[in-house]
């Protein structure tokens, strides 16, 4: 998990949060450690907000590639 997640140096906290659309794109990542950006993320309305975007149809359109990087290990079909 430490190193899907990007984390530099082993330490993180838990839960941590990863939204990846049905393509296999990370959209949003909590941050490693508890922080003031931590906790916004992890606020329901935040974690709600960022669901609808992702289920909308718009969404598909939005993702850059720069924006979004592909998931390491896709979850077989």
């Amino acid at each position: 998990m430490v190193s899907f997640m990007g984390f530099k140096d082993g330490r993180f906290v838990v839960p941590q949060l990863v939204m990846i659309d049905k393509e296999g794109y990370i959209h949003y990542q909590t941050p490693a450690l508890e922080d003031k950006a931590w906790d916004e993320q992890m606020k329901e309305e935040v974690i709600r907000q960022h669901i609808e975007e992702l289920l909308s149809p718009v969404s598909a359109n939005k993702r850059s590639p720069a924006a979004s990087r592909s998931a390491a290990v896709r979850k077989p079909s």
